[in-house]
């Protein structure tokens, strides 16, 4: 390795120390602005949703793998992933960090409107979806709807 080289891992930390920055600072933004992560997040799942193309007729568990990733990219760390194709669940925790929200000056209620932003996503998947917060742990949910006869 020549002195201008850098590992995989220092490239990955730094990726996702930006990653999270830049969703921080821009909720911080938002919250200067007095516009609501809600907004931000849902125009931003609509336009990732297309991107996920690759998903449909998946089901639950495919799209929650990509959720779960996504997540662990910006510094989350997984505690479970279960499910099949019709319902999944994972539980992600110590996002953001403690340290990231004081910086930014924002608190965890600040912060986790983000998770709407799968909303769009899995309507375009044909899923349904929510999460819940307890304590540092979020938990993410994926389900189809069954049909009725």
């Amino acid at each position: 390795m020549t002195e201008h080289e850098f590992t995989s891992e220092q490239l990955y930390k730094q990726a996702q120390g930006n990653l999270a920055g830049f969703i921080l600072g821009t909720m911080a933004y938002l919250k200067e602005q007095g516009r609501t992560p809600e907004e931000w997040a849902t125009f931003i799942g609509n336009r990732f949703a297309p991107g996920w193309e690759f998903l449909k007729g998946q089901g639950a568990k495919a799209a929650m793998q990509s959720v779960v990733v996504n997540l662990l990219s910006a510094g989350a760390s997984l505690h479970s992933l279960t499910g099949d194709d019709v319902q999944a669940e994972a539980i992600i925790a110590d996002w953001p960090s403690a340290d990231a929200l004081e910086f930014f000056g924002l608190t965890q209620e600040d912060a986790d409107p983000l998770h709407t932003i799968f909303t769009p996503i899995a309507a375009f998947l044909h899923l349904r979806y929510e999460w819940q917060r307890a304590g540092n742990q979020v938990t993410f949910r994926f389900w189809r709807e069954r049909a009725t006869s």
